[in-house]
């Protein structure tokens, strides 16, 4: 919904660093997607990896025009939506601390909505 700041809660998970490639910010509209090959490829985003009680886990959070303001609260270093940095850069840090979370704490938000990617090991069966 227009104009609403999509929150992002999680899984009993411990992020132990982020890797935040320096991009664009381009609309995701289907006809803009339609016209520009990998338009997913070149927007910013954010991506938060380490471990939960069944291994790697990774949370992917992508902007996209009007929507490039991520806010992730533990990651107090996140800008996004800037143009300060070099484009097509790569930022990998290691927190100096594993976040510890809890099941459906407050992980982050974004405004006005966009995608989230998770990523992670499986129990089998």
């Amino acid at each position: 919904m227009v104009g609403t700041m999509p929150r992002v809660d999680t899984t009993r998970q411990t992020p132990t660093g982020k890797g935040y490639p320096l991009r664009d910010l381009l609309s995701v509209h289907p006809k803009v997607a339609s016209w520009f090959p990998n338009l997913f490829v070149v927007n910013e985003r954010a991506a938060y990896y380490g471990k939960w009680q069944h291994g790697f886990f990774a949370v992917g959070v992508v902007g996209a025009t009007n929507v490039g303001s991520i806010k992730i609260p533990f990651d107090l270093a996140l800008e996004t939506n800037q143009q300060k940095f070099k484009r097509n850069s790569w930022l990998d840090l290691r927190f100096e601390s594993p976040v510890e979370q809890s099941k459906g704490s407050y992980f982050g938000e974004f405004n006005m909505g966009s995608t989230l990617v998770l990523i992670f090991e499986a129990p089998r069966g």
